[in-house]
């Protein structure tokens, strides 16, 4: 059962505009007639920047027909992602896509890896525990851009940012500052600071965005990030 803190977080981005949770609906009231409409979901989690296929049975994994194959590293994921993609599929990650990751993503800040992750076409992920390995402040920056702050840009120029949406509703702010309640209600998009103000005030200021909206195929498909 969902609770009245977390109804009130739903109506809110209502208002304003892993686990992943989805939620799809048509925009009006439900038609029980109306025809359903085809959508693929491919999803991928803790990929902790091995751009490179681990070594040793942590590159490999058993298929459908039970056969041990290789698998992990950029090359298979997007190979096999490829396979499986058809006009109707959307691409969305649990988490830890970076965090924990070898020297080939790591020397970087994983901006490799965020940046492979976006070219596959992931549209929103939930935010893992890993994300946070560099604390808020680079993840942040990890999310929007910027060079590191210690190590400067990388070789290949400053950071553009993800081109996914990490999200997590459940991770919030004990003591917002004003700059970091204003970022997070803009979060939410266009609306009346107040009024979300006031929506948020038994469930807490999100200090990421907390859901995402995408459409396929005419139908609007939410996605709700929570990290565990």
């Amino acid at each position: 059962m969902m609770s009245r803190s977390l109804k009130r977080l739903a109506l809110a981005g209502a208002l304003a505009g892993s686990g992943l949770a989805l939620a799809a609906g048509p925009v009006q009231a439900v038609d029980r007639s109306a025809r359903t409409v085809p959508v693929r979901l491919l999803a991928l989690n803790d990929f902790h920047g091995n751009l490179e296929p681990p070594t040793g049975s942590s590159g490999r994994m058993v298929d459908e027909t039970g056969a041990t194959v290789e698998a992990g590293g950029a090359a298979y994921i997007a190979t096999h992602m490829a396979q499986l993609t058809d006009k109707n599929t959307l691409k969305v990650a649990q988490g830890d896509l970076i965090g924990a990751s070898p020297l080939i993503s790591a020397a970087y800040h994983d901006e490799p890896s965020v940046e492979f992750l976006g070219r596959l076409g992931v549209t929103a992920s939930a935010v893992g525990n890993h994300e946070f390995d560099e604390g808020y402040g680079e993840l942040r920056r990890i999310m929007y851009g910027g060079c590191h702050p210690v190590d400067g840009c990388s070789p290949a120029g400053q950071w553009k940012g993800a081109r996914y949406d990490y999200l997590g509703a459940n991770v919030l702010f004990k003591q917002p500052t004003g700059t970091a309640e204003k970022q997070a209600l803009a979060a939410f998009g266009a609306g009346n600071p107040a009024s979300l103000r006031s929506l948020l005030k038994d469930y807490g200021i999100p200090a990421l965005p907390p859901v995402a909206v995408r459409w396929m195929n005419g139908v609007p498909i939410g996605f709700i990030g929570l990290v565990t």
